[in-house]
């Protein structure tokens, strides 16, 4: 029996529990749906501007727009056909070729991969895969340069779209592999065995019976992907050089730019309409993701309405408790890929190809599975590499006391950075934690317990709203926080409180959705209990079913806080750069240690070699301070699985 709302005498403390549930899950809709009127309002302007008004001196912002998605796109669609076969094959060999405790191992660097901040990525791809990408264009360009793609002049910097694409690959073949991944291990191991008992080879198995199976879950993945790829930011802007020509070549230096890297390159020293302008290609770079996380939704919830299943997708897990859950279509991806994707539905294979000829289908199927996983676990040990051997030069006791202030060249720290990475945060968190922590109560204690359908149509509202600002670019967070400080403390203002509104943006519905995935599993024998006690439900729910859910909330709040430490183009464009200390969140500008990196970099002065070893350690101590957090939130995770 569930635990649903009944006719029980109301106290006060039930009463200021409900509105404060409501008034959480309501915020959270305003908040999270504000973004794009935040955006219309103030980038409604530029559509009057001119040429002596709008960036690089365009006629018009559609000047800017067509050029930029066109460059996003053709990027983003690059960095997919290098990805997704890769992504594809490592989830294939980690569950159906290699062994368990190798397959743990690959699946745990794929997952450390994802974590990286974009801006080391940046780092890493400009020092690194550039250089070897520009002898391998020259080569390219010899030999194949009467194909259109590789025709024209090859960079001598190797800062093209192309490597800008393999960035970007590498940047999203977590997401590809993981889902993908996902939807394989819950095929049915009847059908698999089934296939075998019948002579069918490994590969055979797999083509005809895991794929087709998994191939709307691996779809969805793919789309993420490319939602992903869309939005990356500092990445495409440290490693493109990039213009606002619409071009089809992918080696030389005349690159189609990318709307998230314009933005992040323009906005510092952005004014009047020109601010409008970056604005407005917020909002299209917003649209755009927002219909690319549509259609994975609608992927995964054509599959649910279809009738592949019907079951809550918490049911498919260990420990869950069947029918506790919300219904399917309102679950995240994740979850409800895993519901439907277990599902029988194809025919065993019949009538195998000769032997001879299948054996060697077979080795080589293997063989290519093999080297995508070796493939995909390839970037993070040369990452991680780089990054160790680079950044240990300057990880010395004045790095970590000592600001830029007044040093030009050799010298200086990172300790305002660190110190403003540790406030801003905080700040995020305190603000971030709570609302997504509530909002998760309210949609599971309240919101999915009410027989009132307006309720329940509210809360399907707040899941969407949820699950589509999951997806959102983290720029535009920036923008929006921008246009909301704008309104209150006037234009151009940069503030430590600012970045921690956007990253809190950024923050919430990662919070809410890994709390709620957290709340469904607790035992309604629990609440039921404590209400037969003569609780009152806000009690229950405080001093039972929080207590039962606390591990698993500390560890989502972990996974939150991991998520935003890295993040680079919010705070570039709302709490700014600066060389001195700053303790004061609400005044001045307040530099972090994702932007401390970048503007190391960018800034560069007389000695080049003494700003590239400071973005360096710099990265490795960003790096390390994500892994930990990874690793915190998997221990506090055992702990609750445990």
């Amino acid at each position: 029996m569930l635990w649903t709302r009944t006719a029980r005498p109301r106290h006060i403390g039930d009463s200021v529990w409900r509105a404060l549930t409501w008034a959480a899950g309501i915020t959270t809709v305003v908040v999270l749906g504000g973004v794009a009127a935040f955006l219309i309002a103030d980038g409604i302007p530029a559509l009057a501007g001119d040429a002596g008004s709008l960036p690089r001196g365009v006629a018009s912002i559609w000047q800017l727009v067509w050029p930029l998605l066109f460059g996003s796109a053709w990027a983003a669609a690059w960095a997919l056909l290098l990805a997704t076969p890769i992504g594809i094959g490592f989830a294939l060999f980690v569950t159906m070729v290699a062994p368990r405790r190798l397959g743990q191992v690959l699946g745990g660097a794929i997952d450390l991969l994802a974590a990286v901040p974009s801006v080391v990525y940046g780092l890493w791809g400009l020092f690194v895969v550039a250089p070897v990408a520009a002898r391998a264009y020259t080569w390219v360009n010899a030999h194949f340069g009467w194909f259109p793609l590789f025709s024209g002049q090859p960079s001598a910097t190797g800062r093209t779209v192309l490597t800008a694409a393999v960035v970007l690959a590498i940047m999203v073949l977590p997401m590809i592999a993981t889902l993908s991944r996902e939807v394989i291990a819950l095929v049915p191991k009847t059908n698999i065995e089934g296939a075998y008992a019948l002579g069918s080879t490994r590969w055979r198995v797999i083509r005809l019976v895991v794929l087709p199976q998994a191939k709307s879950g691996i779809m969805a993945g793919v789309l993420l992907a490319l939602g992903r790829a869309l939005g990356e930011t500092m990445a495409v802007a440290m490693v493109l050089s990039g213009s606002l020509k619409i071009s089809f070549q992918l080696l030389t230096t005349q690159n189609p730019g990318t709307v998230a890297a314009f933005i992040a390159q323009n906005f510092p020293e952005a004014q009047g309409l020109e601010v409008n302008a970056l604005l407005w290609l917020g909002l299209m770079l917003f649209a755009l993701t927002l219909v690319v996380n549509s259609l994975a939704r609608a992927v995964i919830s054509r599959k649910s309405v279809d009738g592949q299943s019907t079951a809550s997708p918490m049911s498919t897990q260990g420990g869950s408790i069947e029918g506790a859950g919300p219904a399917t279509e309102t679950r995240p991806i994740v979850a409800q890929v895993k519901a439907w994707a277990g599902q029988p539905a194809m025919p065993l294979p019949s009538a195998p190809p000769p032997l001879a000829k299948a054996r060697r289908l077979n080795n080589l199927a293997t063989a290519a599975m093999a080297f995508c996983g070796v493939a995909a676990a390839g970037p993070l040990i040369g990452l991680l590499w780089t990054t160790v051997s680079r950044g240990f030069g300057r990880m010395d006791a004045a790095f970590f006391t000592e600001s830029m202030r007044g040093i030009i060249g050799a010298g200086g720290g990172a300790l305002h950075a660190l110190t403003g990475t540790v406030m801003i945060t905080l700040a995020a968190t305190v603000i971030a934690a709570p609302l997504g922590l509530v909002t998760a109560l309210w949609l599971v204690e309240e919101a999915d317990r009410s027989h009132n359908s307006g309720v329940r149509r509210l809360a399907r509202s707040v899941r969407l709203v949820v699950d589509v600002m999951t997806g959102i670019p983290s720029i535009v967070a920036g923008l929006t926080a921008y246009a909301l400080i704008s309104i209150v403390a006037g234009p151009g203002t940069r503030s430590g409180a600012a970045g921690a509104l956007a990253l809190a943006i950024i923050m919430v519905p990662v919070v809410e959705r890994a709390c709620e995935e957290v709340l469904v599993r607790v035992p309604d024998d629990l609440r039921e209990g404590g209400l037969a006690l003569g609780g009152q439900r806000w009690r229950v729910v405080t001093q039972v079913v929080m207590p039962t859910a606390r591990p698993g909330i500390a560890s989502a709040i972990v996974l939150g806080v991991s998520r935003i430490v890295g993040e680079t183009a919010p705070l570039l464009l709302v709490a700014g750069f600066t060389d001195s200390m700053n303790y004061n969140l609400f005044s001045g500008r307040m530099m972090s240690l994702p932007v401390y990196i970048y503007s190391q970099w960018q800034n560069k002065g007389v000695d080049g070699a003494a700003y590239d070893a400071r973005a360096w350690s710099a990265a490795l101590l960003l790096v390390a301070f994500v892994l930990v957090l990874q690793v915190a939130a998997r221990f506090v995770g055992r702990r609750k699985e445990n």
